[in-house]
């Protein structure tokens, strides 16, 4: 995950929600946080077209693409946080 973030490779993911859906993604790594106990990561979705985050531990298959994502000033992790921060406020 790590190297597709440094890389800009999408990532196809099989994820499993807290209810027990599960889904499919395409996904825009963008980066790793660990809050409390389980490490998550933030991400663009391309079906939602939002951020979402994903918890490591329900990620049930991932597949590194040779698709890569270009930069974007609206879909990267600094524009994730500031947004985070400013709606908390």
């Amino acid at each position: 995950i790590r190297a597709a973030i440094k890389n800009r490779q999408l990532l196809d993911i099989d994820y499993r929600r807290e209810d027990g859906a599960a889904s499919s993604r395409r996904i825009w790594p963008l980066g790793l946080m660990y809050w409390g106990q389980t490490w998550t990561l933030v991400a663009w979705c391309e079906q939602r077209e939002a951020y979402r985050m994903f918890r490591l531990d329900r990620i049930q298959l991932l597949q590194v693409c040779e698709a890569r994502f270009s930069e974007h000033p609206q879909r990267n992790l600094q524009h994730y946080l500031k947004s985070y921060t400013d709606s908390s406020a």
